[in-house]
């Protein structure tokens, strides 16, 4: 009688990219570290920069390659939990919501969804030229930088940061994020 050879799973760690300091975001079990390739992971992005600032914020990976037994996951998507978008908008508020298409220097293409909260209800004009200006704004920023500085940019909360002092000065702008990615 033959014997028949039995497989068993191994556990293989996932390493963030370079942005989070090659930081093991998790393990996952498979057969071969090949099978790796394609996975999707999910993280807290309080847990990648100890801030507990971001704790609203998940940031999404995608395992594009293995070396040494290890995958290598790329930084596909960030979006902000709905339940803390939710806390954000308030009565007497203006919720302005936005979606377009950039495109960064390196050719990579993202759908951006930023949020602004108006410190008061506005009028139509006052919330599309805010829209306006905002898109601009996001636009020239995605086209002169690589895909990875963007993406820095907005983990790192410099690009909400100018873009709420440039915004104050069409009307004053009480937050703006960046809700997906």
């Amino acid at each position: 009688m033959a014997k028949v050879k039995q497989l068993r799973k191994n556990w293989y760690p996932i390493v963030a990219p370079r942005l989070f300091k090659n930081m093991v975001l998790g393990e996952t079990s498979v057969f071969d570290p090949k099978d790796m390739v394609g996975k999707g992971v999910s993280v807290n992005l309080m847990v990648l920069t100890n801030n507990s600032r971001n704790q609203n914020v998940k940031v999404n990976f995608k395992i594009s390659k293995v070396t040494d037994n290890k995958g290598m996951a790329d930084l596909i998507g960030y979006e902000l939990v709905t339940s803390s978008i939710k806390r954000m908008v308030r009565r007497n508020v203006e919720r302005i919501d936005d979606s377009f298409v950039a495109m960064t220097l390196d050719g990579i293409g993202l759908r951006i969804k930023p949020i602004m909260i108006a410190r008061q209800i506005t009028a139509a004009s006052l919330t599309t030229s805010l829209r306006k200006a905002s898109q601009q704004a996001v636009l020239e920023q995605a086209r002169s930088m690589k895909y990875e500085m963007f993406m820095g940019d907005v983990i790192y909360h410099k690009l909400q940061e100018t873009l709420k002092k440039q915004l104050s000065k069409i009307y004053p702008v009480k937050i703006y994020e960046i809700k997906a990615i």
